[in-house]
């Protein structure tokens, strides 16, 4: 009697945390983060936006859109899997990015989720990401001044292994002179990219030239805060990381750059969100007074 009055209180309290969870993961949340430079004269905030994955905050996202002015934004950066792979709709992401950019100028990365899209269906996603006023970075850069200082941005969509193509390949060759163009010129450099295990070692440690690129900033995705968050470990799990993933949420120094990686706005569509609801970042970028 008494293990079964146990079950049934280890039921009970289990039910009861799955409803709280359940709530807790549908409100937004905030992370903000400051780094440093010398190049940059007044205080620019940055909203960094990722994985949405068709989640909607409120009708036409209207929750989403409130919060992200309320941080009063310099400039919105997406680094991509805004839509979900399979699903054809992308009116959560237009009517979201259709208001975002009466606040601040917004640049959108793409990620594997766009991407498959494009290889799904066609290029409608994007036109209709265009017609918004917002700007599309796929393989791209893009130059802006803010408060005097000069910001460059680079959307790489790129994420191909060395074991399919090679260092010496053409596609490879070519991605490495884009990253050389990029970090060109005394912009501070930010590259967003939607894979943050990028940052760490291009190609599984085959090749370490992407660690000798001079950039300043990464912003990344893709890793949804590792899922379900555990105290003082972390997340558990992380598309292209697998278990216990080290950059699945936060700020990680590494030296030459910084890396930011949000935990993203929806679910991966395989597996809830535990102890780790969505998520907008913040970076301010401001004066190092040094």
């Amino acid at each position: 009697m008494k293990f079964a009055t146990a079950v049934v209180i280890v039921f009970v309290l289990a039910m009861i945390y799955c409803v709280y969870n359940y709530f807790a993961m549908q409100k937004i949340t905030l992370s903000n983060y400051v780094v440093s430079d010398k190049r940059i004269k007044k205080k620019i905030r940055i909203v960094h936006l990722s994985d949405l994955h068709l989640k909607e905050f409120g009708e036409f996202n209207g929750e989403l859109t409130k919060k992200i002015s309320e941080q009063n934004p310099d400039v919105v950066v997406v680094t991509g899997d805004m839509c979900r792979r399979g699903n054809k709709d992308y009116t959560p992401i237009t009517h979201l990015l259709e208001e975002v950019v009466k606040t601040a100028p917004v640049y959108y990365a793409l990620g594997n989720h766009e991407l498959d899209y494009l290889k799904d269906y066609n290029d409608e996603i994007l036109r209709e990401i265009k017609r918004t006023g917002t700007v599309i970075l796929d393989n791209e850069i893009a130059c802006l001044e803010v408060k005097g200082s000069k910001l460059k941005f680079l959307g790489l969509s790129w994420y191909e292994e060395l074991s399919e193509y090679g260092i010496n390949s053409p596609e490879i060759q070519e991605e490495i002179k884009l990253l050389n163009k990029f970090c060109q010129g005394d912009d501070y450099k930010i590259l967003l990219c939607h894979y943050p295990e990028y940052a760490k070692s291009r190609y599984k440690g085959k090749c370490k030239e992407f660690l000798n690129y001079k950039f300043d900033l990464m912003l990344s995705g893709h890793a949804h805060g590792g899922l379900v968050r555990l105290p003082f470990i972390g997340g558990v799990i992380a598309p292209s990381q697998g278990l216990f993933p080290k950059y699945d949420k936060g700020i990680y120094d590494f030296g030459g750059f910084k890396l930011v990686v949000s935990a993203g706005l929806g679910d991966t569509g395989y597996f809830f969100r535990v102890n780790n609801p969505p998520e907008i970042v913040t970076v301010d970028l401001v004066p190092n007074e040094q």
